[in-house]
C-alpha cells in the first residue's frame, strides 16, 4: 500500500475515532432543526434583542414539549384517541430540563402584525415515558386548569372506558368538575331529586329551543336529566367517538321512556276505574 494511501486511511480512521470520544455530538450525529416563533406586535413595542429572548423560551418550551416519546406496550388496550389525549396531558404536565445545542437566531422578519423569529439548534435527545396501569390513572385524575369541554367530555369518556382503574368517588368528582348539577347523581347512582332538582323536570322545551351544540345540549341534561326531551336531545348529538357516554346516557334515557309509560299507563287505568 502507498504511503499517501496509508495516510488517508489513517485520517479517516482518526476522524471517526473523534467521533466516538464525542458521542452524539454536534460534529458527527447531531441533526440541525429549525422553527419559526411568531409574536404579535404590541403597542408599546420592546427592543428587538427583548423580544428574541422571549422568543427563545417560548421555542425551549416548545421543543421541550415535543422532545417526550410513548412507549405503549405495557397497556396495548388503550385505543390510539385515548393514547393522544393521555400524551397531551403528560406533555403539559412534564417539566422537561432543556439546553439546545448550537442555537443561533436564522433570520427574522415581520409584518404589519407579527415578528417571526426562524432559529436554527441542534436536536436534543429525546425522553422516553413507558406508560403503565399507574401513568394512565394519574393523567386521567390530572387536573388541567386551562383546557377546553371537548377535551374534559373526553376525558371522562376514557375515565369509563377503563374504569377499572377508576373508583365511582374519582370519577364522581371529574364529572362534577364539568357537570356540576345533578346528572351523575341520576344517572350513576339512581338518586332522588328533591323538588327543588327536579323543577326543569317536567318542563316542555319546544324543538327549535332545543340545544343543538354538545356543551349546550350536555348543560341542560345536566341541569334536568329527568327531562325526556333533554335527554333525547343529547343522545342524538353524542357521535360515536362518545360512545361509553352515549351508552350509560342511552340505558337511563331508556329508563325514562319505560317509566313514562308505566306511568300513562297507571293513569289509563285510574280514568278506567272512575268510569
Amino acid at each position: 500500500m502507498k504511503g499517501d494511501e496509508k495516510g488517508n486511511l489513517l485520517t479517516i480512521f482518526c476522524l471517526v475515532i473523534a467521533c466516538l470520544n464525542v458521542f452524539m455530538s454536534d460534529t458527527c450525529y447531531a441533526q440541525k432543526q429549525e422553527k419559526k416563533i411568531t409574536l404579535k406586535k404590541m403597542e408599546f413595542q420592546p427592543p428587538i434583542p427583548v423580544l428574541e429572548s422571549y422568543a427563545e423560551l417560548l421555542l425551549l418550551r416548545e421543543v421541550a414539549f415535543e422532545a417526550i416519546d410513548f412507549d405503549w406496550n405495557l397497556v396495548p388496550y388503550v385505543k390510539a384517541e385515548h393514547q393522544n389525549l393521555i400524551e397531551n396531558k403528560i406533555r403539559k404536565k412534564s417539566d422537561i430540563k432543556l439546553t439546545l445545542k448550537n442555537l443561533n437566531l436564522v433570520k427574522l422578519n415581520h409584518d404589519k402584525d407579527n415578528f417571526y423569529f426562524y432559529f436554527s439548534f441542534s436536536k436534543p435527545k429525546f425522553k422516553t415515558i413507558v406508560i403503565n396501569d399507574e401513568i394512565l390513572r394519574a393523567a386521567l385524575l390530572q387536573v388541567d386548569t386551562k383546557t377546553t369541554f371537548m377535551t374534559n367530555i373526553h376525558n371522562l369518556e376514557a375515565m369509563l372506558t377503563y374504569d377499572r382503574l377508576i373508583t365511582l368517588v374519582q370519577l364522581k368528582k371529574k364529572w362534577k368538575e364539568v357537570f356540576p348539577f345533578y346528572s351523575f347523581d341520576t344517572v350513576f347512582l339512581k338518586s332522588q331529586l328533591s323538588a327543588e332538582e327536579m323543577r326543569f323536570s317536567n318542563t316542555t322545551i319546544r324543538d327549535k329551543d332545543l340545544p343543538s351544540s354538545l356543551e349546550e345540549a350536555f348543560l341542560l341534561f345536566d341541569l334536568a336529566p329527568l327531562n325526556s326531551q333533554a335527554c333525547e336531545n343529547i343522545l342524538d348529538i353524542l357521535g360515536i367517538e362518545l360512545s361509553k357516554i352515549k351508552k350509560i346516557v342511552g340505558e337511563h334515557c331508556k329508563k325514562l321512556s319505560k317509566d313514562s309509560q308505566i306511568n300513562d299507563n297507571e293513569i289509563k287505568e285510574l280514568t278506567i276505574d272512575v268510569y
